[in-house]
């Protein structure tokens, strides 16, 4: 976290990839889905939301109901113009739990 409060954030990324990469390669671990957040974090503030949305997409894998990952996800797709796909991920915000 450090590389992202000095502003590094090509060192972060590089950092985060990593971590990522390897979590794909072993079994789960808690910290894996916050190497995604951060690399998704650092691609929208880069104004990559492609890739952000990638990012994102892989920590739903790993924590399928992240309520702030859902929220970042509907938001980015709702900027880049896919409606119906950012009212599917705010319909599951909105869905009653059990």
């Amino acid at each position: 976290m450090l590389y992202l409060s000095e502003k590094k954030n090509n060192d972060a990324e590089i950092m985060f990839k990593e971590t990522a990469d390897i979590s794909k390669k072993c079994d789960y671990h808690p910290l894996h889905f916050r190497a995604w957040i951060q690399l998704g974090h650092i691609a929208r503030k880069a104004g990559r939301n492609d890739d952000a949305i990638k990012a994102y997409e892989e920590v739903l894998k790993l924590e399928p109901n992240h309520k702030s990952t859902i929220e970042v996800l509907a938001n980015l797709y709702d900027a880049n113009g896919k409606k119906e796909k950012a009212a599917e991920f705010r319909k599951i915000l909105t869905k009653p739990k059990p």
